[in-house]
């Protein structure tokens, strides 16, 4: 799911990637940001995460976990073709703009004069 084309105008490029199982606990969301200034191009990756159980439960996992007495799962995030696609839009997007960004840096940075001495 992108943000309207309104939102891109200003340098704005968001993503949500659900998961393809459907679960609203699996979601990532992905910021990129040009405003093609000064400013380097950024991204940024989100992930949300979801308490599974009450403060209690949470704090005892935590405390089995501090003592090696148990593992903390990760989620995950399974992507279908056309979020894949997605993503590699906006990806190939920031490696444009970011190699621009850096040629520009590159060209506005004096060059120093080599001096031969006769």
């Amino acid at each position: 799911m992108s943000i309207p084309e309104s939102s891109r105008d200003h340098g704005i490029n968001e993503i949500i990637l659900g998961c393809e199982v459907g679960c609203l606990r699996h979601v990532v969301g992905i910021s990129y940001m040009n405003f093609f200034d000064q400013d380097e191009p950024e991204l940024y990756f989100e992930t949300l995460h979801v308490p599974y159980e009450f403060f209690w439960s949470r704090l005892w996992s935590g405390i089995k976990y501090i003592v090696g007495k148990h593992r903390i799962g990760y989620d995950s995030t399974l992507l279908g073709v056309s979020q894949a696609e997605e993503l590699i839009a906006l990806l190939n997007k920031y490696i444009k703009e970011r190699g621009e960004w850096e040629s520009r840096l590159a060209d506005s940075v004096p060059r120093r004069q080599k001096h031969q001495h006769l």
